[in-house]
């Protein structure tokens, strides 16, 4: 029985028993206080019963359980007696009602007659409901930065979304009418001030006072919305919720004042009065209180719109006059001035719009040239009264004409005939979602199958737009600009390298130019704009927004597709950049690029992003490499291939789908990656640039056009940085690299055949490397220099320096010979390990003390020669040193197959013996005198039609590595030709000219090298994959082309635990935005199944991850039915885990891992190659936590200590706390483990009692004298006990060489560092009580600089830890135990009270972890004159962040796949397999034998780690035991399972009898005291045993010894045991 009336209460919501909950309420309020009645006593139940916060991880209120569980009634009933009306509910991570119920999924529950519901629609009506009493509750935002809107979105909970876009766009319309009549009413004092005359265009515009009462109520000439007489909006409210009986709360009487809740950050707006009735609805709220950031754009906005309106009146076609009112930019002037209301109500032309204010011009990407159609003639225009603007001719501009001519027809989400710039620029209006999100078609190909349903807002439903023409569309995404796309005037610029013209930007979140066909005419061009406040625009929901636009203007079905319509994603940075705001110009997105940041650098990534790059080829091998380039992030990509798709082309190039939501409650997915059996007889550029666009919007894609039959031009070539030709003729190449070795211009040439590849690189003349090896620069401590002619330096003899003669260092802090620090780079020579001479010191001074060298990265010059110079005298780069002799065949084979083609028109034929003659006489001549190898020379001609995406992998993720160095000069380039092959991975079968035939299939390509019969084999391989991340997705991409289980009896299974981050989205090609959240296996696993039809059905994703715990799932049937395992792990522990389960099951095992630009792969083979936990590497050096705690020398070591103190404040006081509440004799099991317990229960005594925080101001106050303890009073007392001065028991100085002398800080309110520490340190405090934090740099300023800091005063004997063997130094309490055990409150006053640990997530700026970490580490790091880090590299450190590239994941999985061909062909030979190991930014590949699995010894029986004794039916102890001796002549020594010891020789007779006779699961489940599960069908024993007929002693009973002088002993080892029970 409950009988905490809390629990009671809230199980009866649970339950939705509304009789119950009234009961409950009734009787507590009763005995609380008999004497209360009224609105006291409904006040009070409200405070004690009602609120009453779940002790659980959620603190859910009772009104958010109603609202979780969809209880309507009991949430009215709860709502009435006011229970929201003084504390907005609000769970552990600051969710509303409105946030809980936006998040609400769709799903059936039952009403009280029986029938379902949908729990959405109840939902729905609640948040009405709750908005009419709480509308600014609809731009409160949660830990996370999510509000409401935000979460009904990625939820898919679609009528939230429609009413709430509806609701935050009549707010911030009002909010904005009152903006432009204030701009107007400062216009009006201003003439009036200044004189002017009522004619005078300064004057601007005059607005009576009943105009600015209408303009301010919203019912001027709007068409946005309807209005009532009182500036309400025509959205019909939810019914009132009916009045409780009884007195009515304040939050339901009329007139009542309602309390303002504290701010906790610039984004929650203050709380307006409610309206005189008391009540609004979803959509007509009163306006929202800005944010800061919002309110400083609207007031920036209202100066540009003042601006705009007196330009609109001056006379001119929106261009700026002069005195005059002459035009200054166009020679023709409008004959008749125009008047644009304020409501918005007419519709200026295009080129009006754009020749007007900067802060509200238009960008516009337009990329083909074509006459522009005349503006259309609005009659709304006519009938509101408003003076008709006269068509402004059209303005040239090379190479394309003007967008401002394109006439703003069907703006959605607008009002008929209102111009987007009407709108507030900083307020992006996105009503498309109250109408748009579901149209009626399930699956629009056209634009016309969905546009005709759309409805301007205000209009009635299913009212069509104005269309005079309906086309379909392709889009072409656009990145998202940088601040220098913002033009300081309103007129077009024009960018030379990218050939496309730009016109100053507007401010909507997805811009669609519509392309012109061409007759001049153009398709309906909507303007998507958006209804939220910059500061709650968010990516997700953007993206949302995108995916949806593409899905419904993407795919048409035509033949031949119009000319792409350019998408164009505007951001905050160009708003921002609009209204003047510090913005950084070349920001790089650090969430998507943070893990390859950490491999190239931001430098690299900024010249990246200034690079163009044309890769000519779309076939497998060109499309791969933009891949890679594009997720990379370079400034363009253009494609060049006019050839028309063919059916084998679906074989090498990824087909993946976008999975959108027309709407949230439907997924729709046929727009497709790449390429799919709908673009065969289409450009394959022309299908393929949309699909790749898609991958990173950053990085614009085009299309360089072309006929099919076309080649490549040098014409077509200039412009760009880098140019990339794949599968063109050999003489296409020496005319295109002849012109880029001249005007040194980056080429690249590459080709594959089958199972071959060949790569070519040409950097210039003179290339530049600036960091040839990308690793970090070596540095460490010096203890010595000489004062020599060849100066010696000795380092410190704890480490190694690491460097190699020819290297450059510097110095820095060094005492003495001064001159060193900061020095020219000095060249230097490897004396020693510890050792090294820099050159001539004689001239210096004398070397005292101290000093740190610095290794300095110096530029390197590398000379490239061109391609016709480089065939005649080629330069190698090996690919595998096994095959020396390789490359000169493939050298002289790779120009033969050239020839071929060109003779021909064709390449060889598969497996065809005359062809293949032809060309190995070509390729001997070519070679001259070079011996070739004829054989392979035979097998390239017979491949030499076929496509392999194992090679195309491996040579597109090492060509898109050499494009990215080209661009950003970042590691060093290949030289000069590379070739590559993998003749291994052939099947033994080796296949015949019929069996390679081609028969239309999408495999023809990969069966032209290996044949039907192989093909098949593939078809019904068998795998399970075990992670989806980066290189899980490139598996199943290859897999996906190799046709890999898509045979009958094929299936694969891929299991990942983990969701979709936005940093994974750099890498992970699968995933896109939308899919943030949601499980990587099984978006990856839908993905891959349209990428290639033949896999629909054939794979099964889970989201189990793989361990004991799911032994269960993954068990002897799951691992049965397999062939096969590959991991795609990121952590040592699971993959030892899948390699201990492949060898217990039998099966091959496939294994592979990245650390930035290195890579790695491993075969294991059952009884034939060793596993993978074999041989381990050694574990990394830990840094001793004496030089952690006290002597810190790196940034390393103070990034540690603040991440160890993280985990001190704001994860384990609160875990302890929450355990002393909760665990029954907590301090007296505590007490018991001695040591830093006493300090344990101090700081829960703080925790509960002395520090506890009731308000935020607290919490700062609580972060100031943290810092004043961490940063000054244990330096101080550091120094107390250990001064500067003090000396060893040598009498050297203590502090000297590693052991830095520190510093106390002093607080200072004005250091960017210290205040950071406040900020982040008092918001995780807050965190941790579940009060609202703050980020107002004034008030933490105010709080810290007035708090009173008590004066420090050093103890004495307090024991210093100054090595690793000494005690861990205790703080010194002032109190006894006793004394502080008492003051602790006993566990029953607190029942369900509970403190919120702070849970460590990386990855999340916004919760102030990374910042508190690289604060603490920093003012730590000042202690003691250490250089800082940013918080980049902060956050890879505190993180342990995996640097990753999409380029190394693509080559490695290529090598992973080109292995599994031989798993699936049973290969037997260890010589046939290969592991890898590559390093891209030498370049360096190298490959080995596996090593053979170790053979061990018993007897004359021989045994690897692969064999297993078995024992079938359950046996005993006994008999187990009795068939060893019996058949191995072996006695039995010991028996475990686990870590249960079942048996042993020494256990006692009594004990040993019994459990001999103990069948095996009984014995199990005796010794270790825990029942075998029933799904359990066999178990691992580990037996030991001794031989007796092994003699250890000699006849006088002296111990034998071996050759090495050890003793011989009778054990022996023997394999593991399964026992079938």
């Amino acid at each position: 029985m409950l009988k905490d009336p809390g629990d009671r209460l809230r199980r009866a919501i649970k339950e939705n028993n509304l009789y119950l909950v009234r009961r409950i309420i009734e009787r507590n309020a009763d005995a609380k206080d008999p004497s209360d009645s009224g609105l006291r006593r409904q006040r009070q139940i409200h405070r004690f019963d009602i609120r009453n916060p779940d002790p659980g991880p959620g603190r859910y209120t009772s009104l958010a359980w109603a609202a979780v569980y969809g209880h309507e009634e009991i949430f009215e009933y709860l709502l009435n007696l006011g229970h929201d009306e003084e504390e907005l509910s609000r769970d552990a991570e600051n969710n509303t009602i409105l946030i809980l119920l936006a998040g609400v999924r769709n799903s059936p529950i039952p009403n009280a007659q029986g029938r379902e519901l949908d729990i959405q629609d109840v939902a729905l009506r609640m948040a009405r409901t709750y908005y009419d009493r709480y509308p600014y509750l609809i731009d409160w935002s949660n830990v996370h930065g999510k509000t409401a809107l935000h979460v009904a979105a990625t939820k898919g909970n679609e009528g939230f979304v429609r009413e709430a876009a509806r609701a935050q766009f009549e707010s911030n319309k009002r909010a904005r009418r009152n903006i432009f009549a204030q701009a107007a009413a400062r216009a009006g004092e201003r003439a009036a001030r200044e004189g002017y005359s009522d004619d005078d265009p300064r004057r601007g515009i005059r607005l009576t006072k009943e105009e600015l009462v209408r303009l301010r109520s919203g019912s001027s000439g709007s068409r946005t919305t309807t209005s009532d007489a009182d500036g309400s909006t025509s959205f019909q409210p939810s019914p009132p919720v009916p009045p409780p009986k009884g007195p009515l709360p304040p939050s339901m009487s009329s007139g009542s004042s309602q309390p303002t809740p504290s701010s906790s950050s610039g984004r929650i707006p203050a709380r307006p009065s409610p309206s005189s009735n008391g009540s609004t609805s979803l959509g007509t709220g009163g306006a929202v209180v800005p944010s800061a950031i919002t309110s400083r754009i609207r007031e920036r906005d209202a100066d540009a719109m003042a601006e705009y309106m007196k330009r609109t009146r001056s006379g001119s076609n929106g261009a700026s006059t002069g005195g005059n009112g002459e035009n200054k930019s166009n020679p023709t002037v409008m004959t008749k001035s125009t008047t644009l209301p304020v409501s918005g109500s007419t519709t200026p032309t295009p080129s009006t719009i754009n020749a007007r204010s900067p802060a509200l011009a238009s960008r516009t990407l337009i990329d083909r040239e074509a006459p522009l159609p005349d503006p259309p003639t609005d009659n709304r225009d006519a009938d509101a009264g408003s003076n008709a603007t006269a068509r402004a001719p059209v303005r040239r501009l090379r190479p394309s004409n003007s967008a401002a001519s394109l006439r703003p027809t069907g703006i959605i989400g607008m009002p008929p005939g209102t111009s987007s710039h009407s709108h507030s620029n900083s307020v992006i209006e996105f009503d498309v979602l109250s109408q748009a999100l579901s149209p009626p078609s399930p699956s629009p190909r056209e634009y016309k199958s969905f546009l005709p349903q759309l409805s301007p807002v205000g209009s009635p439903p299913n009212s069509p737009l104005p269309v005079e023409e309906t086309r379909p569309l392709n889009i072409k995404p656009k990145p998202r600009p940088t601040l220098a796309d913002a033009q300081p005037s309103g007129s077009a610029s024009q960018h030379a390298d990218d050939g496309f013209v730009e016109t100053p930007r507007a401010s909507a979140a997805v811009t669609m130019v519509p392309s012109l066909s061409g007759d001049g005419r153009s398709p309906v061009g909507p303007l998507l704009n958006g209804g939220f406040v910059v500061g709650d625009l968010s990516d997700g929901l953007c993206e949302s927004i995108l995916s949806w636009t593409r899905e419904a203007l993407s795919d048409p079905p035509c033949p031949q597709p119009p000319p792409y319509t350019t998408l164009l994603i505007s951001s905050f940075k160009i708003m921002a950049a609009q209204q003047n705001m510090d913005v950084d110009e070349v920001a790089i997105d650090e969430g998507l690029y943070s893990r390859q940041l950490y491999v190239l650098g931001h430098e690299a990534m900024k010249r990246m992003a200034a690079s163009n790059v044309l890769i000519v080829g779309a076939r497998g091998l060109g499309t791969e490499i933009a891949k890679n380039i594009v997720l990379a992030g370079v400034k363009s990509v253009t494609l060049y291939d006019p050839e028309l798709v063919q059916v084998e082309d679906l074989g090498t190039q990824a087909s993946c789908r976008l999975s959108l939501l027309l709407s949230f409650n439907a997924q729709l997915s046929f727009l497709k990656f790449f390429l799919r059996a709908e673009d065969i007889g289409k450009p394959r550029a022309a299908v393929t640039v949309p699909r790749l666009a898609e991958l990173n919007t950053y990085v614009p894609v085009r299309d360089l056009g072309g006929s099919a039959g076309q080649p490549i031009t040098v014409e077509a070539v200039k412009g760009f940085q880098v140019v990339v030709l794949t599968d063109v003729p050999l003489s296409k190449q020496l005319e295109i690299n002849d012109w880029t070795h001249a005007n040194d211009v980056h080429f690249i040439s590459a080709n594959t055949h089958g199972l071959f590849g060949s790569a070519f690189n040409d950097f210039g003349p003179k290339f530049t490397c600036v960091d040839p090896t990308g690793e970090q620069p070596l540095t460490g401590m010096i203890v010595e220099v000489e004062k020599e002619k060849e100066a010696l330096v000795t380092c410190l003899d704890e480490t190694r320096h690491g460097l190699e003669d020819g290297m450059f260092v510097t110095f820095s802090e060094v005492k003495g010979m001064e001159e060193l620090n900061g020095c020219e780079p000095r060249k230097i020579t490897v004396k020693g390990p510890y050792t090294f001479t820099i050159g001539d010191t004689t001239g210096f001074g004398n070397y005292v003390s101290e000093g740190i060298f610095t290794q300095v990265k110096m530029p390197k010059i590398i000379e490239f020669k061109s391609l016709r110079e480089s065939l005649k005298s080629p330069e190698y780069f090996f690919t595998d040193f096994g095959k020396f002799d390789r490359p000169a065949t493939l050298h002289a084979g790779f120009q033969a197959i050239s020839a071929f083609q060109e003779k021909n028109g064709r390449l060889p034929r598969p497996r065809n013996a005359e062809d293949a003659k032809a060309v190995a006489a070509t390729a001997k001549n070519l070679a001259g005198e070079e011996e070739v190898n004829e054989k392979v020379l035979e097998e390239l001609s017979y491949q030499a039609s076929g496509e392999v995406s194992p090679i195309i992998a491996v040579m597109g993720g090492f060509i898109a590595q050499e494009v990215l160095k080209a661009c950003s000069a970042k590691f060093h380039p290949m030289v000069q030709h590379m070739y590559f092959d993998s003749l291994e991975s052939m099947p033994s079968e080796v296949p015949s000219e019929a069996d390679c035939a081609p028969s239309g299939s999408r495999y023809d390509r990969q069966i032209a090298v290996f044949g039907k019969k192989f093909q098949e084999k593939i078809g019904n391989h068998r795998q399970f994959l075990v992670g989806s991340g980066a290189i899980g997705c490139e598996m199943l991409k290859n897999w996906s082309m190799m046709g890999v289980a898509s045979g009958p009896n094929g299936l694969i299974h891929v299991t990942d635990l983990d969701t979709i981050e936005k940093s994974n989205l750099n890498r992970q090609f699968l995933f896109r935005p939308k899919d943030l959240g949601k499980f990587k296996s099984e978006v990856a696993g839908v993905a891959v199944s349209e990428m290639n039809p033949d896999l629909k059905g054939k794979i099964v994703s889970h989201q189990d991850g793989v361990g004991p715990d799911s032994e269960h799932i993954y068990g002897d049937e799951f691992f049965g039915a397999l062939d096969g395992v590959t991991n795609a792990l990121d952590n040592i522990k699971a993959r030892l885990y899948m390699d201990q389960r492949c060898v217990f099951y039998e099966k091959p095992l496939l294994e592979s891992g990245t650390l930035g630009t290195k890579g790695n792969t491993q075969v294991v083979v059952p009884h034939l190659t060793e596993s993978y936990g074999s041989s381990q590497d050694p574990p990394e050096k830990e840094t001793p936590s004496c030089t952690v705690k006290n002597f810190p020398n790196a940034i390393q070591h103070t990034i540690e200590w603040s991440r160890k103190k993280f985990d001190a404040l704001f994860v384990n006081p609160a875990q302890n706390v929450n355990a002393y509440l909760s665990e029954p004799n907590y301090i007296e099991q505590t007490l018991k483990y001695g040591g830093q317990q006493t300090e344990k229960i101090a700081q829960i005594r703080d925790f509960l009692v002395t520090a506890k925080p009731l308000t935020f101001e607290e919490c700062i106050v609580w972060a100031r004298l943290q810092f004043e303890e961490d940063y000054g009073n244990s330096i101080k007392q550091l120094l107390f006990s250990l001064p500067k001065d003090a000396k060893t028991s040598s009498g050297q100085p203590f502090w000297s060489g590693p052991k830095r002398a520190p510093d106390p800080l002093k607080f200072d309110s004005s250091d960017p560092t210290h205040l950071d520490y406040i900020i982040s340190a008092a918001n995780l405090h807050a965190f941790n009580y579940g009060l609202r934090g703050d980020t107002d740099v004034a008030l933490f300023k105010k709080v810290a600089d007035s708090a009173v800091v008590p004066e420090f005063t050093p103890k004495t004997n307090v024991k210093i830890q100054i090595t690793e063997s000494d005690a861990p130094q205790e703080g010194q309490l002032e109190e006894s135990l006793e004394e502080i055990i008492a003051k602790l409150p006993p566990p029953s006053s607190l029942a369900g009270y509970r403190l919120t640990p702070v849970e460590f997530e990386k990855d999340d700026d916004t919760n102030h972890h990374i910042d508190f970490i690289t604060a603490a580490s920093n003012l730590r790091a000042m202690n003691y004159g250490i250089n800082p880090a940013d918080r980049h590299n902060t956050k890879q450190i505190a993180g342990k962040i995996i640097p990753a590239i999409a380029t190394t994941t693509a080559l490695v999985t290529g090598l992973v796949c080109l292995e599994l061909y031989k798993i699936i062909d049973n290969k037997t030979k260890l010589e046939d397999y290969k592991n890898g190991f590559v390093n891209l930014a030498l370049p360096f590949f190298g490959f080995s034998e596996p090593i053979a699995a170790p053979k061990k010894k018993y007897g004359s029986t021989e045994w690897t780690l692969w064999d297993r004794f078995v024992f079938d039916n359950n046996p005993t102890l006994d008999e187990i035991m009795t068939w060893f001796k019996k058949n191995h002549g072996l006695d039995v020594t010991m028996v475990s399972q686990g870590v249960s010891m079942l048996w042993s020789s020494w256990t006692n007779q009594a004990k040993s009898k019994e459990r001999r006779k103990m069948p095996m699961r009984q014995l199990i489940e005796t010794v270790s005291k825990t029942v075998v599960p029933a799904t359990t069908k066999q178990v691992v024993v580990e037996v030991m045993a001794e031989d007796p007929s092994i003699q250890t002693e000699d006849d006088n009973g002296v111990p034998i010894v071996d050759k090495e002088g050890n003793a011989v002993t009778a054990d022996v080892d023997i394999p593991f045991i399964v026992v079938r029970i």
